[in-house]
């Protein structure tokens, strides 16, 4: 998933980040 705001990629599945320059993950999201 790529954040348009700062162009941080986190990975789809549990939301870790692979590119900053954000330094935390993503928080989970309940269906």
């Amino acid at each position: 998933m790529d954040c348009p705001c700062h162009g941080s990629r986190f990975s789809p599945t549990d939301g870790h980040v692979l590119n900053g320059p954000a330094i935390h993950g993503l928080e989970p999201v309940e269906e």
